[in-house]
């Protein structure tokens, strides 16, 4: 049987995608900022944080070429650049619509450049890639 923290923050979760597709992105975000100091506790307890390591695996099995520019969309704390960076990337961008969150992971030093701003079919931003 699951415990209750493990379905409610499952239920938290939904609840906040479900904010963003309907359009109520300022509410996530909003709810990001608020607990981007606990992120990576909750996290590590939730399990995402086996996510990051995954999604590096994958850029390195890709992409072996440690000069690749990558953008991490959605980077949060920065939990999948540090195991990026582990993997020894060294030309990866951070994009998070949270700033509390962009700050954490700019103190860690991962990152070439921290973009706060949202991923949307509507932007047209321009992004360097180099």
């Amino acid at each position: 049987m699951e415990s209750i923290d493990k379905i409610s923050s499952e239920k938290e979760f939904s609840i906040r995608k479900g904010l963003y597709l309907a359009g109520l992105e300022g509410a996530v975000c909003e709810y990001y900022n608020n607990n981007a100091q606990n992120y990576e506790e909750y996290s590590t307890q939730t399990g995402r944080e086996s996510g990051a390591l995954a999604l590096a695996k994958a850029v390195a099995r890709t992409h072996p070429d440690k000069d690749t520019t990558i953008l991490d969309v959605c980077a949060g704390t920065g939990l999948a650049g540090e195991q990026l960076r582990k993997l020894g990337y060294t030309k990866v961008d951070a994009l998070d619509f949270s700033q509390e969150m962009l700050d954490l992971a700019r103190s860690k030093g991962i990152y070439r450049n921290l973009i706060c701003d949202s991923v949307q079919l509507h932007r047209k931003n321009q992004i360097n890639d180099q």
